[in-house]
């Protein structure tokens, strides 16, 4: 693991190796291994096999091709498990879950062959060595986001949401119609759907977080 570790500070981390940065190193490091054990325990303890690391992914939703990547893929007898990596961002991941906004883990749990079978998904955060999941049903350990729901009927209902929104955004689109959505005009455009967006993924209320296009709205 020693090994495997300073490999990754070449890769990923070379600022940290750079003269003064020895304890942020050594923090790094022992981060590293700590999330490295924790998975180990919880594919051991719940009886997980590694089936594949960053498995690329490709398939039609609706009429455009998609490919990705998923970062761990595992098997237990007849079940699948796809787990994504991520370095922070513990509670990021729990809203998204709760709130049915975890559409890359579902989209590439479609993917994943048998394409009839929906596998469990999770995050596993580096930085905490824990696993967040929609259910204990993969992993008894794991910090349950949500009600708990069966992950299958779950994600189902997501995909089915995604898959209706996709074609509703596509059709205004052949129509002519773009929507600017910020907090300014999100409440007109909620009364002008009126009732259109049940069936849909929750449209935001907020300004988006990250936008390059902020400037032509204001």
């Amino acid at each position: 693991m020693n090994k495997e570790a300073e490999t990754l500070l070449e890769k990923e981390g070379a600022t940290l190796l750079l003269y003064g940065r020895e304890p942020e190193r050594q923090a790094f490091l022992n981060k590293v291994k700590n999330a490295a054990w924790n998975l180990v325990s919880l594919l051991r303890n719940n009886n997980w096999e590694v089936l594949d690391t960053e498995l690329p992914l490709t398939g039609q939703f609706g009429d455009m091709p998609v490919r990705g990547k998923a970062d761990l893929v595992l098997q237990r007898g007849e079940e699948r498990a796809i787990v994504d990596l991520k370095w922070s961002g513990a509670n990021r991941r729990k809203e998204l879950i709760i709130n049915g906004e975890d559409l890359q883990l579902v989209l590439y749990a479609k993917l994943l062959p048998p394409t009839e079978q929906w596998p469990h998904t999770a995050y596993f955060i580096l930085e905490e060595g824990k696993m967040i999941a929609r259910n204990s049903a993969a992993f008894r350990e794991a910090v349950v986001a949500g009600r708990g729901e069966d992950h299958a009927a779950a994600c189902a209902a997501i995909f089915e949401k995604m898959e209706r929104t996709y074609a509703w955004r596509l059709e205004q689109l052949r129509r002519g119609m773009i929507e600017l959505r910020t907090v300014r005009t999100a409440p007109e455009l909620e009364a002008m759907y009126d009732g259109q967006l049940f069936e849909l993924l929750e449209m935001k209320m907020e300004d988006a977080r990250w936008d390059d296009y902020r400037t032509l709205l204001v």
